[in-house]
């Protein structure tokens, strides 16, 4: 299976992997053309799921040959949210890693259609991943996560499935399991396309609001729909 990138590829990377399908894709992909130097593994103290994650992400290490850097996040502090910390901590551990090769983010086109709605709905402005983020970079962005974890199931590659995705309780999972579907089924079944259209333009990093008071009909009758959602 060839992925499409976005930006050209790093001779030498590091991969973050979660031991999610995702990240276990892009490391094993990214392994093929030798680019990856280092593994990071994030441990954000869960119990159980963690636990079994790490070990798969250092079973993966072990079978490819490549060093693992492990780092094991405190508890969360009362009152804060526990998502935005651990995502702090995380860009945090990555930007002081050490040598200054760039930490691949396995975000993929799922996650970007996520974060154009929470970005239009929530934030107040139309925008979704962006390609960078410090020295973290996310070439995957145009790739489904239906692809990736076919890569996986194909090149019979152990991942875990973090439970917390299938559950309505958090944010993140009611937009996958409600609100995305719905959008998909009842507003715009063609978001994807539209999201991908301007991750490939280069309006991923932009508040694509201006680019459509600019060009009225470049986007056509979805893309005008899916916005006004915003705007009423």
């Amino acid at each position: 299976m060839h992925f499409k990138l976005t930006h050209q590829l790093p001779e030498k990377c590091i991969v973050a992997c979660s031991g999610g399908p995702d990240s276990v894709a892009a490391l094993y992909w990214l392994h093929r053309s030798k680019k990856v130097e280092e593994i990071i593994y994030v441990h954000h103290n869960t119990g159980d799921f963690a636990d079994d994650s790490q070990r798969v992400v250092m079973g993966h290490a072990s079978s490819l040959g490549i060093p693992c850097t492990l780092h094991r996040l405190s508890d969360v502090p009362r009152g804060q949210n526990r998502e935005q910390w651990w995502r702090d901590q995380r860009y945090g551990l990555f930007a002081s890693h050490p040598t200054d090769l760039p930490v691949v983010i396995a975000h993929h086109l799922d996650d970007c259609v996520e974060e154009y709605v929470v970005s239009a709905l929530v934030k107040g402005y139309t925008a979704t991943i962006p390609y960078r983020h410090g020295r973290c970079i996310r070439p995957f962005r145009t790739c489904t996560k239906h692809d990736m974890l076919l890569y996986c199931i194909q090149n019979m590659l152990r991942y875990t499935d973090d439970p917390t995705n299938n559950q309505t309780s958090n944010r993140r999972g009611m937009l996958r399991q409600k609100l995305i579907p719905f959008i998909k089924d009842n507003l715009n079944e063609g978001i994807s396309s539209m999201v991908r259209r301007m991750i490939e333009e280069g309006l991923g990093d932009n508040d694509v609001a201006t680019e459509r008071a600019q060009n009225p009909n470049r986007w056509g009758a979805n893309f005008t729909a899916s916005l006004e959602l915003e705007e009423s």
